[in-house]
């Protein structure tokens, strides 16, 4: 699966209609241009969060490729359908580029439009830019790496 998902293209598309707050469609397309997966993220007041509802192929689907990208997320009913759900230590998980830049963008719009603070923009950032290896004990993160030889 990891093959399959590392040739995947990763585009992004960031709505901010007025009156509503902003999000970030994430779409998966194979080497076609077909899509095969997609999901929002949005943010609800404290946190990050993607989801997806749909299908159960789909929703299935999704979860695979989040998995192989680096997520732990399982598909899971959602009355009449199947849900996939992610929260920002997931979110910061996957290290794609490409997904890295739609978070970004989100977190971005969510500052530009007064939904976050600048403290809170810069933490959410920095959790992206570090990803979910970083842990902060008495205000010192520290970052852990293993080094394989």
């Amino acid at each position: 699966m990891e093959e399959y998902v590392n040739k995947l293209r990763i585009e992004y598309m960031l709505y901010s209609p007025q009156g509503v707050d902003p999000w970030v469609e994430v779409r998966f397309r194979d080497d076609r241009g077909s899509e095969v997966a997609h999901i929002n993220i949005r943010w609800d007041q404290n946190r990050l969060y993607a989801y997806f509802t749909g299908a159960k192929e789909k929703a299935e689907r999704l979860a695979s490729i989040l998995n192989a990208l680096g997520a732990s997320v399982e598909a899971s009913e959602y009355g009449r359908y199947q849900r996939v759900v992610l929260y920002t230590d997931s979110i910061t998980a996957i290290r794609r580029k490409e997904w890295l830049e739609a978070v970004k963008a989100l977190v971005e719009e969510l500052y530009r439009r007064g939904l976050i603070n600048e403290e809170k923009r810069d933490r959410l950032l920095a959790e992206i830019n570090a990803g979910p290896n970083t842990i902060e004990i008495a205000g010192v993160e520290l970052n852990v790496q293993q080094k394989i030889r």
